[in-house]
């Protein structure tokens, strides 16, 4: 099956991320990590979550900053149309956001993603 034909379980998953941190899934504007950008997850927020879903976590904050994807699931994925920075180190994310960065990697990093 195509990535794209998982994003409904990966959208329940980050909706359930969206809720334990706080945030609302109804926010207007709100799309997966737009739902946590601002609110630190924890490790016990991220743990129950697949691979695919904090790969989607992760890089949706890049998407959000303006990030141009290189590769080709990426770019799939997020599709660079309003991509204006070619790299993230240059990006314009907020603490929280490089915070939640960090955290996501590790635990991808942790389940060997």
């Amino acid at each position: 099956m195509e990535d794209h034909m998982r994003l409904p379980t990966a959208f329940v998953a980050v909706l359930t991320l969206c809720c334990l941190a706080g945030g609302s899934p109804a926010r207007a504007g709100c799309h997966l990590i737009d739902c946590v950008e601002e609110v630190p997850v924890s490790k016990a927020d991220l743990e129950p979550l697949t691979c695919e879903t904090l790969w989607i976590l992760r890089n949706s904050i890049f998407d959000q900053a303006g990030y141009c994807f290189k590769t080709q699931k990426a770019k799939d994925w997020f599709n660079n149309e309003d991509c204006k920075v070619d790299d993230v180190a240059a990006l314009n994310i907020s603490p929280v956001q490089k915070s939640n960065v960090d955290k996501i990697k590790a635990m991808e990093s942790w389940k060997g993603c």
